[in-house]
């Protein structure tokens, strides 16, 4: 069945999971990867998520996945429901086809890239034969495979398993925009920098002039500009990130230790009076 976009020649696979670099599982997965699609160019999107922590992964991968050409392939393996009744999915959203457990790690791509066009539940038997799968290491003898060879051409999606209907998703907090441009929204990730990134789309700017906005998280109501070297050192800030939704950030601190601030902290953006 064609699905209207050209994939990348050789196959360009992105790949995120919590496995870390302590031990050899990123290796023997991207070992069992490269036999069934030995030309692949792999991307290491990151391995330093935190142990079964499903919401970062998926953050994650929905912000960087827009980023890469159309028609690339995603393998990603955040996967605490290992060995279980959990599903196994092979889903294209917009240009790209991703390889994945069913456990809400699609949620942030679904919101940047769009609704799927479509998903299958995939089937071991019917896509590796009597190959034996590990109950514990799903990455690599479930979905390294299987996403090697629809990235080789060898099988087709639909060849993965039968359709399904939808994936599970995260309960995400969702922002809301009054008619007077007030925003209620709330932070949605933490980067390594301790920035705090909302749930806020940038599309919503044309609501907001800049002087004569603030911005409003915890204690703190803070300007909303154009980068960090806008504010003093050591003082807080808003800003329209690069993954598209409004950031605060302590300029030369780290806001989330400093302010203690967590997940899913309220923000609000006001029109000053």
């Amino acid at each position: 069945m064609s699905n209207g976009f050209t994939h990348a020649k050789p196959p360009i696979i992105g790949i995120l999971t919590d496995f870390g670099h302590l031990d050899g599982y990123v290796a023997s997965m991207k070992a069992a990867l490269l036999r069934h699609c030995p030309n692949a160019n792999l991307i290491d999107i990151t391995h330093s998520i935190e142990p079964g922590d499903i919401r970062r992964g998926s953050w994650v991968l929905g912000t960087c996945a827009g980023d890469f050409p159309p028609g690339c392939w995603f393998l990603a393996v955040v996967d605490p429901g290992v060995g279980t009744d959990r599903k196994a999915i092979a889903i294209q959203i917009g240009p790209h086809f991703f390889v994945l457990p069913d456990n809400g790690l699609i949620s942030h791509t679904r919101l940047r890239l769009g609704p799927p066009s479509r998903i299958h539940r995939i089937d071991p038997i019917r896509c590796l034969g009597n190959q034996p799968v590990s109950p514990t290491f799903h990455g690599r003898d479930l979905f390294a495979p299987v996403l090697g060879m629809l990235a080789s051409g060898s099988i087709q999606l639909e060849d993965t398993g039968p359709p399904m209907s939808h994936p599970i998703l995260l309960k995400l907090p969702t922002p809301s925009l009054n008619d007077e441009g007030e925003t209620e929204g709330s932070v949605d990730a933490i980067d390594r920098f301790g920035n705090l990134i909302t749930n806020i789309p940038e599309r919503w700017a044309e609501h907001f002039a800049q002087t004569a906005t603030s911005v409003r998280i915890a204690n703190w109501n803070l300007p909303l500009l154009s980068t960090f070297g806008d504010a003093p050192p050591q003082t807080g800030l808003a800003y329209w990130g690069s993954s598209g939704f409004l950031e605060i950030a302590l300029n030369r601190g780290n806001a989330a230790q400093e302010w203690s601030i967590g997940i899913d902290t309220p923000v609000q953006i006001r029109r000053r009076t």
